[in-house]
């Protein structure tokens, strides 16, 4: 149904350009919509903004049609994609962290553990905070 959907439209249009665009512009703004709404809280969605604006990212860079109108650029997008990605790398991390402190019996490698953890949840703030309030 949804290839139905899809080649439907693109016979709506005159050119193959023209479809890319409007998918390539739906597709950017699903990415903003995502992001706007992230409570960062929620690593399946962080990691699904993230995908997203790659794809974006890939898209815009590699159609010509789409260089002379970009609504970003390169630099920007991929800068965001490795923001998400690392606040997706923070709570893989911390997880990571906190199986290994619940296995560990030295009180010493805990203590170590705790404060690596504590460093990971700043920097995840930090980021939150950045994409929260762009400049």
């Amino acid at each position: 149904m949804e290839n139905q959907d899809f080649q439907g439209k693109a016979m709506q249009h005159r050119t193959c350009e023209s479809f890319a665009v409007e998918r390539f512009e739906a597709l950017n703004e699903a990415a903003d919509t995502a992001l706007r709404d992230l409570t960062f809280r929620d690593f399946p969605k962080i990691h699904r903004a993230r995908i997203t604006y790659k794809k974006v990212r890939y898209v815009q860079s590699n159609l010509p049609m789409l260089e002379a109108g970009k609504i970003r650029e390169t630099y920007e997008l991929k800068e965001l994609q490795d923001d998400l990605g690392r606040i997706c790398d923070t709570y893989v991390n911390i997880r990571l962290l906190e199986t290994l402190a619940g296995e560990e019996q030295d009180g010493g490698l805990n203590r170590e553990i705790s404060l690596f953890i504590e460093h990971l949840l700043d920097v995840r703030r930090s980021i939150e905070a950045k994409l929260s309030n762009p400049a």
